[in-house]
């Protein structure tokens, strides 16, 4: 069977809102249960709940108060989610979104932030006022595996370029340094190359004249 508990609205005599109070029997200090909602079998065993805490003690205009989820995976209450008295929300585990459902930061009619997954491809979208900024004092774009650098900005450094987790230029404060054997290559089929070989200068044309 299924249990039900129906709320009527009255509001002086004609329709109104539907209300369900759960009162505590005196005014609550720092930290005081308000009360709890109990999700439990026929034997009464918890499998969650809800529990309505204050954050201080209560005066006429200020009354803070916090929502604390919780959830049970063998016996004991494990805290899953607690939504706090400035609606700061704190997850204990991961947040699971589906294809296309985004996380949107910014004003809720343009969301500012975008960041999502079609299902194809995943987007770090800025589509609302001023610039994208990542702040970092050392940055590191790695592969998927986590185990091959492909590029690596240093504050007060260098920025650094990889291909195929080898290293292949970087920034100095003089400009741009190459080592041996990295080539700088001119033309759609390299036609014109300049490298160091670490005992040699080349300046050499793969094809076509080379004028000086």
């Amino acid at each position: 069977s299924v249990a039900l508990l129906t709320v009527e609205g009255y509001s002086g005599g004609g329709t109104g809102q539907g209300i369900i109070y759960i009162q505590r029997g005196s005014v609550p200090s720092q930290a005081d249960q308000l009360a709890e909602i109990r999700f439990a079998d026929s034997a009464e065993t918890v499998g969650a709940k809800i529990v309505g805490e204050s954050t201080a003690t209560w005066g006429s205009t200020n009354k803070p108060g916090r929502l604390k989820f919780y959830t049970k995976k063998t016996t004991s209450d494990v805290l899953a989610l607690t939504i706090d008295e400035d609606q700061n929300a704190t997850f204990a585990g991961n947040v699971s979104l589906l294809d296309d459902k985004k996380l949107q930061f910014g004003d809720t009619t343009t969301a500012d932030l975008e960041i999502y997954h079609t299902g194809s491809h995943s987007y770090i979208k800025d589509a609302g006022t001023g610039n994208l900024i990542i702040a970092s004092s050392q940055l590191q774009i790695i592969n998927a595996a986590e185990d091959e650098m492909m590029a690596r900005f240093d504050q007060n450094g260098a920025v650094e370029l990889y291909y195929d987790g080898v290293k292949q230029i970087n920034t100095t404060s003089t400009g741009v340094t190459l080592g041996d054997n990295k080539r700088i290559d001119f033309g759609d089929g390299a036609d014109l190359r300049i490298y160091h070989s670490g005992t040699t200068n080349y300046i050499v044309a793969q094809s076509h004249n080379l004028h000086i």
